[in-house]
């Protein structure tokens, strides 16, 4: 039972993380700095949550 509860987390937090990622690769703004910044952010953050869930 405690497997199972801890998985569907796991399930909903990568669901989340692969939103997010999907949200970063797209224009967010007209302006060209703030969407590189944003992408970056994004980007990088994720993939450091991933890295963190797989440490959990």
């Amino acid at each position: 039972m405690e497997n199972t509860v801890r998985i569907q987390k796991l399930v909903n937090i990568l669901i989340l993380i692969l939103l997010i990622k999907i949200v970063g690769y797209f224009t967010i703004s007209e302006n060209i700095v703030i969407t590189r910044v944003l992408k970056i952010f994004f980007r990088t953050g994720m993939t450091l949550a991933i890295l963190a869930c797989i440490l959990l």
